[in-house]
């Protein structure tokens, strides 16, 4: 009997996707590292598989394939060619073409294996030594089996025409010589009508499992139902039970109605019943409560690995991603080199799927326009091959993705131009923004600093798609910091998982919301007392930091019961998001817990306050609103900036930085001196401070003592080695508040000396106008 293709189909592209993965990782590691024979083996043994698998099915044209790239690999392992840019491509190039014929397959098309014979002709004559610039297309560019070619038009038997000749009257014809195509599929802007297909991003419905997560799976299924039947069992012994206390009330009514006999005795057995029926209710209440705590732990575990069956290693992103930051640099005529930490990260499937084009794209733009050429980073003292770093790690219940390189940077002026000529924002907004707020503008649409279009980034199109994806889509977020000269990072934060969240219930003037917990750093209670009037808005402080305070209801717009005695206690939930710190004010928090987000409704999907809804059978209101983060905190600096243009500005343009390697603290501290006119700039660290202050004048500095790289006390001791006190003055606002401390910062050259602890805006700006003026 004939064998049937179509019932191993699924089956063979599975695994002919997984060898070609471990093709293109092979011939990576041999070009980039020189490599070794284990990786020609295994390249060779992957290219090997799928050509006898393919010949058993009958898939001839991609067995053709597959045995003229197992013939190059094998003169190379035989020593009869030498590693060259030519061999690598040549040898990418055959993998490509396999590719390309695997996803046809997948779509159910039927190949003539006529529409691989350039691509064969190439290889073997490769693998003969014969070098040939004019690589043919792929068979995906070339019509197919279903469309009957003229049969006077023979197949082509040279791999290239001569320049300037007319096209050939093949129906498999090689076009005039151009670029290797396999870059093509980088090379497509990222939008949301056409997204790019990239190896990264290649759809695949199917999800490996581990077996041992299965056999798990099985147990605790098997358990539950164990424990059902015992719950059957549990009903039948509560019906007993319903029976003999009837059989007690129509006792009792009967002595009831004959008063006048003598029920001594009858009472007193009712009575020794009824405390026999109370010790059998109260044995059977106590077993039922252990049999249900059983059986909600039982069902979580059972609902967390059937989550975990989502759940897949970043690596399957990230690793195909070197074969992308190859093509594109070649494309471009640079040199990178791509490093990967944290590809054991487990993300839900769902999530890497959606990630990895936004990703894809901040890679492109990082290659195109952030890594300067070979000459120019020799010129300035920089590597000849530039470098990209991807790390992801978990954190705070969620999951972090940073991306960064050693390229030119964001010109923040030109930034700052484009926007203004955009209009997106006023020259006044632009005094008052902080750094941070300033590249976030490259997440506009159309938004692009690049004077010259290419086909693979600076049409402005492609990072606004890059927030949406992260920030709305994921109910993730974006921080983005760069530095002139020095390189671009983003860190991406997102859920683990987007089946479940793990949700914090608070009430909010008698309504519930939920807030999701990979955010939350902590809830605290404080007396009304310790809350502080600042410029911009009121602060709290918890160890020592400074933390913006607003009231999630007065936030939305609810009616909540105002504070009126001093000694009434705040409950906050510390929230830290988008590289923000800042403080909730909610009534209740009422309950913890994993839950399945629901997308809203289509007539609600647009709702910019509720991110989706939960379901809870443990309160009145059934459905949970959860509420977007982003959407507060944009709640939040809207209205600080408000109370910012209300206030009266006395700082006459003096530019002041501010270095703390708290982020919530410098907005704070930047806030106060906004308002008073002050013009403000932010480090995280004394090295950073260092090098703003080489770039630009100030007039005075503001720092913080515990920091990382390079502390208050050194910032200030190298600045006066350069600047006299009067020159340019520093103000130490610090938690250290013993006076031995005081003194070794004024020992060290500072001006004046503020702990945070007593912390009051009228004395920083008291001091900073005195030393300014």
């Amino acid at each position: 009997m004939a064998l049937n293709p179509d019932k191993y189909r699924v089956r063979f592209i599975e695994e002919s996707r997984e060898h070609l993965e471990a093709i293109n990782q092979g011939i990576l590691d041999l070009e980039g590292n020189g490599g070794n024979d284990d990786s020609l083996d295994g390249v060779f043994r992957a290219a090997h598989s799928i050509k006898g698998l393919a010949k058993i099915l009958k898939f001839t044209a991609v067995s053709q394939v597959a045995h003229k790239l197992e013939d190059l690999l094998d003169a190379l392992r035989q020593g009869h060619l030498n590693k060259s840019d030519h061999l690598f491509n040549r040898l990418f190039q055959g993998a490509d073409t396999l590719t390309t014929l695997i996803d046809r397959i997948a779509k159910g098309e039927k190949i003539h294996p006529r529409e691989v014979a350039p691509i064969c002709l190439l290889l073997e004559q490769t693998a003969q030594g014969v070098v040939i610039s004019e690589p043919p297309p792929l068979p995906s560019n070339l019509p197919s089996a279903s469309q009957s070619p003229p049969a006077s038009s023979p197949p082509s038997s040279s791999p290239s025409a001569p320049a300037g000749s007319k096209p050939s009257a093949s129906p498999f014809p090689v076009p005039e010589p151009k670029p290797l195509p396999i870059i093509a599929p980088a090379a497509t802007p990222l939008s949301e009508e056409s997204p790019p297909t990239t190896p990264a991003t290649q759809p695949n419905l199917s999800i490996r499992i581990d077996p041992q997560r299965l056999d798990d799976m099985i147990l605790l299924a098997g358990g539950i139902g164990f424990h059902q039947t015992g719950y059957k069992n549990a009903l039948t012994r509560l019906k007993q039970l319903r029976r003999q206390s009837r059989q007690h009330q129509e006792q009792a009514s009967f002595i009831a109605l004959n008063p006048a006999a003598d029920n001594t005795t009858a009472l007193e057995s009712l009575a020794e019943s009824a405390t026999d029926l109370h010790r059998q209710i109260q044995q059977f209440t106590q077993t039922f409560r252990e049999k249900t705590a059983l059986l909600e732990s039982m069902t979580h575990k059972l609902q967390a690995q059937a989550l975990e069956m989502r759940m897949q290693p970043l690596s399957t992103l990230f690793d195909p991603l070197r074969r992308t930051v190859r093509d594109i640099a070649q494309g471009c005529g640079k040199s990178v080199r791509l490093r990967v930490e944290g590809g054991e990260t487990e993300m839900d499937k769902k999530i890497i799927e959606k990630i990895g084009d936004p990703l894809t794209h901040m890679i492109r733009n990082a290659i195109d326009h952030g890594l300067e050429p070979p000459a120019e980073r020799v010129q300035s003292g920089k590597p000849e091959k530039g470098s990209i770093d991807l790390a992801a790690f978990f954190e705070e219940g969620g999951v972090k993705i940073e991306l960064s390189d050693d390229g030119r940077g964001i010109p923040l002026e030109k930034v700052k131009a484009k926007a203004l000529e955009k209009n997106l924002v006023t020259r006044e907004e632009l005094e008052t923004w902080s750094e941070e707020q300033i590249l976030n503008l490259i997440f506009q649409p159309g938004f692009s600093t690049s004077a010259i279009l290419t086909d693979l980034s600076g049409r402005g199109v492609g990072m606004d798609v890059v927030w949406k994806n992260i920030v709305i889509q994921m109910q993730g977020h974006i921080q983005v910091t760069s530095q002139v000269g020095k390189g671009t990072r983003f860190v991406m934060t997102l859920p683990a998982t987007l089946a479940a969240m793990r949700v914090m219930l608070v009430r909010i003037a008698d309504l519930v919301f939920g807030l999701p917990m990979f955010s939350l750093s902590e809830a605290v209670r404080l007396p009304r007392s310790q809350v502080m009037d600042v410029l911009d808005g009121q602060g709290i402080r918890v160890r020592e930091q400074l933390i913006t305070l607003v009231s999630l209801a007065q936030l939305m717009g609810l009616e909540a019961p105002a504070l009126s005695k001093e000694s009434d206690q705040l409950l906050v939930v510390i929230v830290d998001y988008d590289g923000r710190r800042f403080g909730l004010i909610v009534d209740e928090l009422l309950d913890e817990g994993d839950h399945v987000i629901k997308p809203l409704p289509p007539l609600l999907k647009d709702n910019q306050w509720v991110s989706g809804v939960i379901e809870t059978d443990l309160l009145p209101q059934r459905l949970i609103n959860v509420l977007r983060l982003r959407t507060i905190l944009g709640a939040i600096e809207a209205d600080r900036s408000k109370s910012l243009q209300t206030r009266e500005k006395t700082g006459q343009g003096k530019r002041i930085l501010v270095v703390d390697d708290s982020p919530s603290t410098r907005e704070i501290e930047r806030g106060i001196l906004l308002a008073d006119g002050f013009q403000v700039d932010l480090a995280e660290d004394g090295r950073v401070a260092l090098e703003k202050i080489a770039q630009a004048p100030y007039d005075l500095v503001v720092t913080d003592v515990e920091m990382p790289v390079m502390d208050g006390f050194s910032l200030t001791e190298h600045l006066r080695c350069h600047h006299t006190p009067q020159e340019l003055p520093v103000v130490i606002v610090s938690s250290r508040a013993q006076e031995s401390d005081r003194r070794r910062g004024i020992a060290a050259g500072a001006n004046a000396y503020i702990v945070k602890g007593t912390f009051d805006q009228s004395n920083l700006l008291a001091t900073v106008r005195h030393l300014v003026n």
